[in-house]
């Protein structure tokens, strides 16, 4: 029986010292102030504090196994919902609920970079950068004394297996930002700045974790791996020392483990829509083994996740799930921005081609922006100068859904705030032309094709789906003159075009229309009698009026008294009246915010793994 026992023990010695390196990681990417959950979409209906709360069980379980966790997060948190653009500065709440997520790593987006007012924030109040956590590589502050926005790199011990990390942080370098910053090439980088490759070349860790901000199908992350394991074979030919990239930026899910130089690669889509789990284990041979999978934010897939891990707890929602939560609650009333403006009479696709009558683009362009732009006070509207509406197709960021449409679908819709301007004095030949060299740059230089709206069909702006970046309206022949009208950045873009095309002409500075997309789209679907909720605060897809619930209570009550009656009835012991009572509790119903969109296509959502549009890196993704 002893020898038994002394076996048993043996083998569970065995089966704990299996693996030298036991780590989780829950991943988040380009959630783009999304902390509220998707009011419209079924399938990711929790916010940010689920994702934190689900993170927060997962830490405690795998510490009391004695296991590793990390929380992480490549960038571009701000920018893209209400409650990130409707402070000043932009992301201010944003930032201040990462400070609540309590992440283990995070570096920094181009959608960071690119707003003054955050990277002010950043620079001056936030307080997550001071934690040496905010790794950010490449990216520095000029002003006064260059510096790294966050930290050059991050070192640290993984608390239960004792095994050393180094953490990089690297972007594609952005070049619309404010004067003060700069981001240098990621190869140069790493070649360059001494401190990093030292540190890197010393090997002095057994895990490196790369930050990217930079999407993995991308050569520079192919680039960088190689380098670093380049400088790693030689001082050792046979190394294979394990690296964890985590990328961002295209919106994309993606995971690829190369078994042959234990190199993992994760990218976990965008906008909370999906969450990156990873799970790695290593062996003392060397040999990395994984296990990774995306969840929707929906508290049901965490449970059922966690319920299969073993994880045990007695509330979901942790105490830093309900701080957020709180959070959330208290700013979207703060701000108004459930506040219902207006009515949509069907969903609107952002990613279905403006030839198609449910097509986004094709709404604003040819219905919204003829009925809207054209009546402010400014100087197109004769013959001379006939418009052509331009637009990226990433300036528009969600659909329009039908039902009730607030103030946070605005900001959804055009987190950008974006103004319209118009370029006048334009010739037939010069518009097309314009039009045609727009939608053939890519990553910096000018491709020449034969026809684009031809050989460009599709419904994704992704790189090779052969799609415009930009569309337009169709152009009336036999005007004399023609004006571009576009969004603000658009037009800079076309502007700069024409002047290098027809170097020998003066063109007018472009002029700033009155209102925004955002603006405009609202007094669209304001104005619109066709479009009338019928019930214009509905707090539930059944449109709880008080008199449905009233009659809904009259009935319950009916019932149950019913049912009480028989019951007593059906007893042989003689009851007296007097020790008969009924009492029913209904209580608060609870008022839910509106879903009233019908199940979502989830087809171009996850099948194909793109949650969003987007154009080649020089773009604002």
């Amino acid at each position: 029986m002893r020898f038994l026992i002394l076996i048993v023990c043996v083998l569970a010695i065995v089966a704990s010292e299996e693996y030298v390196m036991d780590l989780s990681f829950v991943h988040t990417t380009d959630d783009h102030g999304w902390l509220d959950g998707h009011r419209h979409n079924s399938f990711a209906p929790s916010g940010f504090g689920a994702a934190v709360s689900f993170a927060d069980h997962l830490r405690t379980s795998r510490h009391e196994n004695d296991k590793d966790f990390l929380l992480v997060d490549t960038g571009d948190f701000v920018q893209g919902t209400g409650l990130s653009d409707i402070t000043d500065p932009i992301g201010k709440l944003i930032l201040e609920a990462a400070d609540m997520a309590d992440y283990d790593l995070m570096t920094i987006g181009n959608h960071e970079l690119g707003t003054d007012s955050t990277m002010e924030y950043i620079r001056d109040k936030w307080s997550f950068p001071a934690t040496g956590k905010y790794v950010t590589t490449n990216a520095f502050f000029t002003n006064g004394r260059v510096r790294h926005i966050g930290s050059p790199y991050r070192e640290f011990t993984l608390p239960k297996s004792g095994k050393k990390v180094l953490a990089l942080g690297f972007l594609n370098p952005v070049s619309h930002m404010a004067s003060y910053l700069r981001t240098d090439d990621v190869i140069e980088t790493l070649m360059n700045n001494n401190e990093v490759k030292s540190r890197v070349q010393a090997k002095d860790f057994d895990l490196l974790i790369l930050l990217c901000h930079i999407g993995s199908s991308s050569s520079t992350i192919h680039n960088l791996e190689m380098k670093i394991r380049e400088w790693w074979r030689e001082t050792d030919a046979a190394d294979n020392s394990p690296m964890v990239i985590f990328t961002g930026h295209t919106h994309r899910t993606n995971f690829t483990h190369f078994d042959d130089r234990n190199t993992v690669v994760l990218e976990s889509g965008c906008y909370l829509y999906s969450v990156g789990y990873l799970n790695i284990k290593l062996t003392a041979d060397g040999t990395l083994k994984t296990y990774h999978t995306f969840f929707s934010s929906d508290q049901k897939r965490f449970e059922d996740f966690l319920a299969h891990e073993g994880v045990r707890y007695q509330n979901f929602t942790t105490e830093r799930g309900k701080e957020i939560n709180a959070f959330v609650t208290r700013w979207t009333k703060y701000y108004d921005l459930d506040k219902v403006l207006a009515c949509s009479d069907k969903r609107y696709y952002r990613r279905h081609y403006i030839t198609e009558e449910d097509s986004l683009f094709n709404l604003v362009m040819n219905k919204i922006f003829p009925s809207t732009v054209l009546n402010v006070p400014i100087d197109y509207q004769d013959l001379n100068n006939y418009p052509v509406y331009f637009m990226n197709t990433g300036s528009l960021r969600s659909d329009i859904f039908p039902g009730t449409v607030d103030l946070d679908d605005l900001f959804t819709l055009d987190p950008f705030n974006t103004s319209i301007h118009y370029i006048p004095g334009l010739t037939e030949e010069e518009i097309r032309a314009t039009f045609d060299r727009m939608n053939n740059y890519r990553n910096g230089v000018w491709e020449t094709l034969d026809s684009i709206i031809e050989k460009r069909q599709g419904h994704n702006t992704l790189p090779n789906s052969n799609i415009p970046h930009f569309y337009r309206s169709s152009i009336v022949k036999g005007k004399p003159m023609y004006a571009i009208v576009g969004s603000d950045y658009d037009t800079t873009r076309a502007l700069d075009i024409l002047r290098d095309d027809y170097s020998d002409r003066t063109w007018n500075q472009f002029r700033l229309v009155e209102k925004s997309i955002r603006n405009i789209v609202a007094d669209y679907f304001a104005s619109s009698s066709s479009f009338q909720c019928e019930d214009p605060n509905p707090t539930h897809p059944y449109h709880r009026s008080p008199i449905i619930i009233v009659l809904v209570c009259i009935v319950v009550v009916g019932a149950l008294v019913g049912v009480v009656m028989i019951f007593f009835r059906r007893r042989p012991t003689r009851i007296s009246r007097h020790s008969m009572s009924y009492g029913v509790g209904l209580g608060n119903v609870e008022t839910l915010r509106p879903t009233m969109s019908p199940p979502v296509d989830t087809q171009n959502l996850l099948s194909n793994n793109v949650y969003d549009a987007y154009d080649d890196e020089s773009y604002s993704v």
